[in-house]
């Protein structure tokens, strides 16, 4: 569009902006609705219609002739077929998986210790700073994040520096 027909376009939307906003449609009914799908919708086939049964078979109804119509085989009912089968939940059973033996870090590991008494003491010293408020409170706070963070850079440091990257033992602290 050029410039003239967008300021034509805003020109006219600016002349017709104080008339009343058009009415939207009244609500539609069950009736409206009904008919809009059924004509949206494929024609369904027309069903026989019913035969009239009489006791006098051969007799003349209106110059036509009724006659019994019974199906000569009836279908017998069948149960659904099952689609697909799932995996049972005994086969799961038969898989049983056995962790091998913990293997806790040894004693004279000061990493390993140093990393638990930071990440525990820092926040539990944290925490007594808020209910005793002891003397030097600034100092205490101070104190007990360099605990933390401490505990926090050791534990990092204990991560190994070559792991195979395929290797799928899950995280090893």
């Amino acid at each position: 569009m050029s410039e003239r027909d967008i300021d034509a376009e805003f020109d006219a939307i600016i002349a017709r902006w104080d008339d009343d906003s058009i009415q939207p449609p009244k609500p539609r009914t069950v009736q409206d609705i009904t008919t809009a799908y059924a004509a949206l919708s494929r024609p369904e086939t027309p069903s026989p219609e019913p035969e009239v049964e009489s006791d006098d078979v051969g007799t003349e109804v209106d110059d036509q002739k009724v006659v019994n119509v019974e199906p000569a085989v009836v279908a017998p009912h069948e149960p659904p077929e099952i689609w697909r089968e799932g995996p049972s939940i005994d086969a799961e059973d038969d898989d049983h998986f056995e962790p091998g033996p913990v293997q806790l870090p040894p004693g004279e590991d000061l990493g390993y210790w140093g990393a638990i008494v930071g990440l525990v003491g820092g926040p539990l010293l944290m925490v007594w700073i808020a209910l005793t408020g002891p003397f030097y409170r600034g100092w205490w706070i101070l104190g007990s994040i360099v605990l933390f963070l401490g505990g926090f850079a050791l534990l990092v440091m204990r991560s190994p520096k070559l792991r195979d990257p395929h290797d799928d033992d899950g995280a090893r602290v």
